[in-house]
């Protein structure tokens, strides 16, 4: 299920002006205002972030950009975004000023699936049963800086770590679908219409090794075909945050994995 991506439910908002803490406020509202003096500011912006940012009176803007949002921090109903403007000019022809953010999560959606099994003499003709859809290798923490590290340490905050894992409601709620029963005859589709979120997940490389270390994030599908569990697995590029990754069809030719 979709979640409210647009939805403001809190806003925080930081100023420097030459580097050192000028001014920060916030608000249950998408706009505030706040009176400063004629000048140039870098302007912070965050939404939806249970983090304290406003009443830190030793707050510098290394201290931000070396910073990283937790995941847990999201649901369904409350994204975290992240806006900086650098160097914005404040006077009276420019009284007011915009902070464009972005959400730190990324998007995943999976269409359609297709059971084709025309070229398999051994499953010609029989269906598809999906059971459970959900995200594994779903990485902790973002940057602010936005900027996912490359290789991520296998140490860090993970869930789903190859195989589902106990975690939080509202990440479940994120990753993924349990208890379905969607049949997909051979020879045809079904949209299924799934959406998760998972934080960026930067890895280059990947890894398909029985033991844990980072690695890609995956879209898993356990299904059922001619009284078999299976599992197919899809593996997502290198992702950014605010970043959508649509798989608009997965064709199904053989039995899958075992896990």
């Amino acid at each position: 299920v979709p979640g409210d991506e647009s939805a403001v439910n809190e806003m925080q908002i930081v100023l420097f002006r030459d580097g050192v803490l000028y001014a920060s406020a916030s608000s249950d509202e998408a706009t505030h205002d706040l009176t400063v003096s004629p000048g140039t500011y870098d302007l912070y912006a965050f939404v939806n972030d249970p983090a304290d940012w406003h009443s830190r009176p030793d707050l510098t803007e290394d201290m931000i950009m070396n910073s990283l949002s937790s995941y847990s921090d999201n649901s369904l109903s409350s994204f975290v975004m992240f806006g900086h403007s650098p160097s914005v000019k404040v006077d009276e022809n420019h009284p007011s000023a915009t902070i464009h953010v972005d959400r730190l999560m990324s998007r995943i959606v999976l269409e359609n699936i297709t059971a084709d099994f025309s070229s398999n003499p051994r499953y010609k003709g029989c269906s598809l049963i999906i059971r459970n859809i959900y995200i594994t290798n779903a990485i902790g923490t973002c940057p602010y800086s936005l900027m996912p590290a490359s290789s991520p340490s296998s140490t860090g905050v993970w869930y789903n770590r190859m195989t589902p894992e106990d975690c939080p409601e509202n990440i479940k709620a994120m990753t993924a679908d349990k208890g379905l029963d969607i049949t997909i005859p051979d020879g045809s589709s079904k949209n299924v219409g799934r959406v998760y979120y998972a934080y960026p997940n930067g890895c280059v490389s990947d890894s398909d090794s029985d033991t844990w270390q980072a690695r890609r994030t995956r879209v898993a599908i356990e299904a059922v075909l001619d009284g078999k569990e299976c599992w197919y697995h899809i593996t997502l590029p290198s992702m950014e945050p605010n970043a959508s990754y649509v798989i608009s069809n997965c064709t199904i030719k053989n039995l899958g994995g075992k896990t």
